[in-house]
């Protein structure tokens, strides 16, 4: 069996451990393959193959046992960003700079695996897939999951995001029993698979197991859709609060009657076994990702959409001499809106592909992992790769020979800095098939600031002295007392959130660099109760300038009136 490594867009991966139920038996090649002449004994029927290698996501499949096994594409996300923390016994939110993910812990949240509360500095490798990108070849188990009912179905993710803590020696942390964290991340789509989220709504939750290499149904786990104010704009993100931390999944099941023969054919148009990768764009615009290994006979697959807006078909086999064969499809294509029908059947014919190297270095020529986009020989087609730090082999159709190329890569330093560096060159020759990419540039240097609110779900109604509850409330952040005679236009900061939850708001660079004295925090919530009576409720407070970046959680109690308001 043929197990081939390589990253959500096809980079090679070297050095990819593989475990067959949880014992290692080989490792990837430089080609990316690890070749196994025998396979472990089964008893069940399957075998989870796992495979790891640092700086990405581990990922797991199930794979059924066969009398000839095809080969195995295996898809590895690269870990999105690597952050420290200097006390992470601190209650405190945790921001990627990619879709808007926030992880946030209480107090006391972190402990080793013997339960010792964790103290101190910690960092936190954070990834959230792109649902609306190439991220989803490598969602892990292949979307393949475990109902709460012992049902093995297929997933349609609305969200993904892997979290790991490391205190300094490496050593694994995870959340206290009795504690929860909550995830956010932005959501591309108002709708997945039918399901209207636009307006909010709830999403099943599910946690990624390794060791069964499926998703697992989390019923006591809830997720939701909820619309947030970020600068002042709204968007929309998925929202959970989990019990401990893995790859997490806001996931609906997908149930669909269509079904397609496939098979792959050699260059001399021989059927040959082959791994396919098909990636779909539904007909409301979420996207699924859809994996098979096929021996040369040929495979129908089924629980596949009916009608779609375009499916892009990728296979790899390998030949008798065991040269890496690839061929794209893109079939069905909808011209129409209404969405294009399945074929019955699918060939894709594979041919040899060319191959180069590419690396980026920083500008001291240290090697380091990267996002690169590049466009081979003047063509206007452009791919984007995520790189490992040692450089990794690519795999095109057309012979390499000048590239154009921009790349960046953040770097998070221990004193809460992000260094961002970026690169580019035109028409750059390809010596001995090798594109060397290097930051030429000074680093951009950023940090981030946030202040973290949260709003009591019981707002105070002095009409009834009752407590009224209330799902979201409207906040705002404005400072103030700026010790300068110089009037400045101050634009606050708003965001509306769900009560109940540690909320980080962005704060604006330019107010770090002033000196303010004291900031003031609003929240209102009009709201209208099933008696028709209006609502009105709102909290207003002010605090010394320096407590809005002290991590500490701003607690935020409404009250007001419902019906009459009384006259003052």
């Amino acid at each position: 069996m043929d197990i081939i490594t390589q990253g959500k867009d096809g980079v090679v991966l070297a050095g990819a451990e593989v475990f067959f139920n949880e014992v290692k038996v080989s490792s990837s090649d430089q080609n990316g393959v690890a070749q196994l002449s025998s396979l472990p004994a089964d008893d069940k029927g399957f075998w989870v193959v796992k495979v790891k290698k640092a700086g990405y996501v581990t990922q797991a499949v199930k794979v059924a046992v066969q009398e000839k096994m095809p080969p195995l594409i295996v898809h590895l996300m690269p870990v999105t960003e690597t952050k420290y923390i200097e006390d992470i016994e601190k209650a405190q939110g945790i921001s990627s700079l990619t879709m808007d993910a926030h992880v946030i812990l209480p107090e006391a949240a972190l402990v080793y695996a013997d339960g010792t509360p964790a103290t101190g500095k910690a960092r936190v490798e954070l990834t959230p897939w792109d649902i609306d990108s190439d991220d989803l070849k490598a969602m892990p188990a292949n979307g393949r999951a475990i109902t709460a009912d012992n049902q093995e179905v297929d997933l349609i993710s609305a969200g993904l995001m892997a979290v790991a803590f490391y205190d300094e020696a490496g050593n694994a942390l995870n959340l206290a029993e009795g504690k929860t964290a909550t995830l956010q991340m932005s959501l591309p789509f108002s709708s997945i698979d039918g399901h209207d989220l636009s307006a909010g709504g709830a999403i099943p939750m599910w946690y990624f197991n390794e060791s069964l290499g499926l998703w697992e149904e989390t019923p006591d786990v809830k997720g939701s859709a909820v619309v947030v104010t970020r600068d002042g704009e709204k968007m929309l993100m998925v929202e959970a609060t989990v019990p401990h931390f893995s790859s997490w999944n806001w996931d609906f099941k997908y149930e669909s009657a269509g079904s397609t023969f496939l098979q792959c054919l050699d260059p001399a148009s021989k059927p040959i076994a082959c791994s396919i990768t098909a990636s779909v764009v539904l007909t409301d615009g979420s996207k699924l990702v859809k994996n098979s290994s096929i021996g040369a006979e040929g495979a129908t697959v089924y629980n596949m959409p009916d009608r779609v807006k375009e499916i892009t078909w990728e296979a790899t086999g390998a030949s008798a001499e065991s040269q890496r064969l690839m061929g794209k499809v893109k079939n069905p294509l909808d011209m129409t809106g209404a969405g294009a029908a399945l074929p019955g059947s699918i060939s894709i014919s594979l041919s040899a592909p060319y191959q180069y190297t590419a690396q980026c270095l920083l500008p001291d020529s240290v090697a380091v992992a990267c996002k690169a986009k590049i466009a081979l020989n003047g063509s206007a087609e452009i791919d984007e790769y995520s790189l490992p730090a040692e450089g990794a082999a690519i795999y095109t159709q057309q012979l390499p020979q000048q590239a154009n190329w921009s790349a960046y890569q953040y770097i998070s330093k221990g004193n809460g800095e992000i260094w961002k560096y970026t690169g580019e060159g035109s028409n750059v020759s390809l010596s001995e098939n090798k594109l060397v990419m290097t930051f030429a540039t000074p680093p951009e240097i950023n940090q981030l600031q946030y202040s973290y609110v949260r709003c009591n779900p019981q707002a105070y109604d002095y009409n009834s002295g009752e407590n009224v509850a209330i799902a979201q409330c409207d906040v705002t952040l404005m400072p103030q007392g700026r010790d300068q005679i110089d009037p400045v236009e101050i634009i606050p900061v708003t965001a509306t959130i769900p009560t109940g939850v540690i909320y980080p708001i962005s704060l604006r660079v330019e107010w770090l660099d002033m000196t303010y004295q004291y900031f003031n925090i609003q929240a209102s919530n009009l709201d209208t109760l099933k008696n028709s009576d209006q609502c009105y409720f709102q909290s207003y407070d002010w605090m010394p300038f320096d407590d809005l970046l002290s991590h500490q959680i701003h607690d935020l109690s409404l009250n007001g009136y419902c019906g009459i308001v009384p006259m003052r």
